[in-house]
């Protein structure tokens, strides 16, 4: 697998990297770009706005005229997702690529012979698309973007929030609201651009806990994530009469509770539905002649909102596992081995290993996860899935 660098020795860990926008550069370990940020408000006074967003606030007389417009913000938004500087804060190598290639040629490139055409998935509220090598499905690629909502029914509170962010003009306040206090109008507390960092990262601590093959390809449009097509039957949404007992009882406990195991070690806060997969059953010519149902092996995807939140609780977690039966039943002997085995610095270091920036976050969360679940399993070795992912939310909210 071939391995570009769009960022020059040192690494932007060990060095400041200069933004576009000509303000001080800063590194990923910046606590600037970290920071708690306030909290928001519909609507602020003055005298109100300078107590949430900062005395120069409190000096600004926005008009009409003077707020940036739907194009300018999109434009600029755009501008910082296509920026190789910006995104080298999350990704120090990219797995293939270049700024001047478009996915289609990067991935032409891994496949010369072949004969590429995409297709939009219909899901997810990114930009994402099949990518079909022969006409057959090989990749989903995924662009690192916003969420669509922010541009369309969102778009009034993003106006609303750029004109108490601190910044000079559209490039400031559009990097003073996305790169530095996006919960302001997002789910999170990490810049968006960090999103394909984050899908590889999931990749690596995962890739025995079901987590198909990701990669982070660059290209002329920005980073995407790249992951390996995994044969399925479409999501728990929308797989016949899932949540029936029938279906219930076929559900693979092992690839449940590694999804479980997951969720915790990177703190995902958006396992819903659409974010699992139900593989296809191999079947073999013998099939017929065995009376047994094969059982539902469940397929995590989707990992951009993991160890997006500084505080992790109730109130940012979608678990829709939680109501399954099985979620009731004691981890197996396989999974408590498993958790036994779970190792936070060697993670860590196949993640730098393999072009990732650890931020402050990351570098934190997962030795401290991987605590949590063994200390959970020696404290009560017939522990549930549902109890240890509430009894880990409790602990999260409370530090």
């Amino acid at each position: 697998m071939s391995v570009l660098s769009v960022s020059s020795t040192p690494s932007p860990i060990e060095s400041a990297i200069e933004l576009p926008s000509s303000k001080p550069s800063r590194r990923l370990t910046d606590p600037s770009l970290f920071r708690s940020p306030a909290s928001t408000t519909s609507s602020l006074s003055p005298s109100d706005a300078s107590t949430e967003y900062g005395e120069l606030a409190l000096f600004t007389d926005f008009s009409e005229e003077d707020t940036p417009s739907y194009e300018e913000v999109r434009d600029e938004v755009t501008r910082l997702e296509k920026s190789p500087e910006n995104l080298s804060r999350f990704v120090a190598k990219y797995d293939s690529g270049s700024p001047e290639q478009s996915i289609e040629e990067a991935l032409k490139a891994k496949h010369p012979r072949g004969e590429l055409n995409f297709a939009s998935t219909g899901a997810g509220t990114t930009e994402t698309s099949f990518a079909k090598v022969n006409g057959q499905s090989r990749y989903i690629a995924k662009r690192v973007s916003l969420p669509m909502g922010v541009f369309g029914s969102r778009w009034g509170d993003v106006r609303e929030q750029l004109e108490y962010t601190e910044g000079e003009g559209v490039v400031g306040k559009v990097e003073g609201l996305f790169m530095q206090h996006p919960n302001r109008i997002l789910t999170h507390d990490y810049p968006h651009l960090n999103f394909a960092q984050r899908e590889k990262l999931a990749y690596v601590i995962g890739k025995n806990l079901g987590v198909p093959k990701t990669e982070v390809v660059l290209t002329k449009d920005g980073a995407y994530s790249l992951h390996d097509f995994v044969k399925n039957e479409g999501d728990v949404i929308r797989y016949p009469r899932f949540k029936s007992r029938e279906v219930q009882n076929r559900i693979d406990l092992d690839s449940l509770q590694n999804i479980v195991v997951l969720d915790i070690l990177t703190e995902n806060q958006d396992r819903n539905g659409g974010n699992i997969l139900v593989a296809s059953p191999k079947r073999h010519w013998w099939s017929c002649l065995s009376p047994s149902t094969p059982s539902i092996k469940l397929i995590p995807i989707d990992h951009a909102l993991t160890f997006q939140k500084r505080t992790f609780g109730f109130d940012s977690v979608v678990a829709c596992w939680k109501g399954w039966e099985k979620a009731a039943l004691p981890l197996t002997d396989r999974t408590k081995r498993m958790i036994r085995g779970l190792d936070g610095n060697r993670m860590l270091a196949e993640a730098r290993l393999a072009g990732l920036e650890i931020d402050p976050k990351v570098g934190g969360a997962l030795p401290r996860n991987i605590q949590f679940l063994k200390d959970e399993i020696r404290r009560n070795p017939r522990i549930s899935s549902r109890e240890l992912h509430n009894r880990f939310l409790l602990a999260a909210s409370s530090r």
